[in-house]
């Protein structure tokens, strides 16, 4: 097993769908959860728990928010053991084998979607975004609380600003430097919206009671998210 930083990024030739969703492998009768979030026709990588074991072939079924489900079997390419301090998941690179009747559209409700030229100026608000989008997309200014679930400890937080793309968040100055995790926010209505998010930047802000503030990208649980951000947009 290769050990490396959980900043690593793996170079490919072929891009892959940038859309995490929820997955459970099934390993000699034992469930393992995990987060799929790099998918193709040919493969997918999963983020699960250091736990898991070795297997030649093995299924994996991917959920994603909306409900939609489809069972691949794979095999194991390759394994990284990634860490930050305390927290550590494994990375692991999977070749699809097989995949159910239901993969096809699965694979295709993933990709983002595709709007005309002459429709792209009447597109309100803009479609969900994935990797590379600006920032002069409209934001949301919006403090609620917020909770980060980080190596077993849950860390409060507070949104700073919202957009299609991501959000703004304050964080405490002992906040750890993952790569990868969960965090939700209650919305005015006292409505949790859970999220998968990677963080891009972070930078001490002293105007903030010394606290950090975090640059998160979305990388999971965007449709209700969207919904929320489609019912303030309209509102404000």
């Amino acid at each position: 097993m290769t050990i490396r930083s959980i900043d690593f990024q793996e170079k490919r030739s072929c891009p892959r769908i940038k859309r995490a969703v929820r997955a459970v492998c099934e390993i000699d009768g034992i469930k393992y959860r995990a987060r799929g979030y790099d998918f193709s026709e040919e493969g997918l990588t999963l983020l699960g728990m250091p736990i898991m074991p070795r297997a030649k072939n093995y299924a994996v079924i991917c959920e994603t928010d909306d409900g939609h489900k489809a069972r691949f079997v794979v095999r194991e390419v390759h394994r990284i053991l990634l860490y930050r301090k305390k927290t550590r998941f494994l990375r692991l690179g999977l070749d699809i084998m097989s995949m159910d009747d239901r993969a096809q559209a699965f694979l295709h409700g993933l990709k983002p979607p595709r709007v005309k030229p002459e429709e792209e100026k009447r597109t309100s608000p803009p479609p969900p975004q994935y990797l590379s989008v600006s920032r002069d997309q409209k934001r949301l200014q919006f403090q609620l609380p917020a909770f980060a679930r980080i190596g077993g400890r849950t860390y409060r937080c507070r949104t700073v600003d919202l957009c299609s793309w991501g959000l703004g968040v304050f964080a405490p100055d002992d906040f750890p430097r993952v790569d990868i995790y969960d965090i939700s926010f209650l919305d005015p209505a006292g409505k949790e919206i859970p999220l998968l998010v990677q963080e891009k930047n972070r930078r001490f802000d002293p105007t903030a009671e010394g606290q950090l503030r975090l640059g998160l990208q979305i990388i999971g649980g965007q449709d209700r998210y969207d919904n929320f951000l489609k019912r303030h947009t309209a509102s404000s």
